[in-house]
């Protein structure tokens, strides 16, 4: 599983995502603080790469990701 995680951030960011958007974390269920952490940090990123370069991204991205989901059968 990490190996298919890896490769797909690796193909995000050729494409053109920002590395921090993609972050990965196995936490139980019994780990409530730790998850709050991860999100906090995770947020107070997203917070600092900031609304329009998302957006961005996103449009940039969105082409690629739609016709990966076509291909799938996950999108019509």
């Amino acid at each position: 599983m990490t190996e298919r995680l890896e490769n797909l951030h690796k193909k995000l960011v050729e494409q053109g995502m920002s590395p921090e958007r993609l972050n990965i974390s196995y936490v139980s269920a019994a780990e409530g603080l730790i998850f709050a952490k991860k999100m906090k940090m995770m947020d107070e990123q997203i917070v600092q790469i900031g609304k329009d370069k998302i957006i961005e991204e996103n449009n940039i991205l969105r082409p690629g990701i739609e016709q990966l989901f076509k291909k799938k059968g996950l999108l019509s």
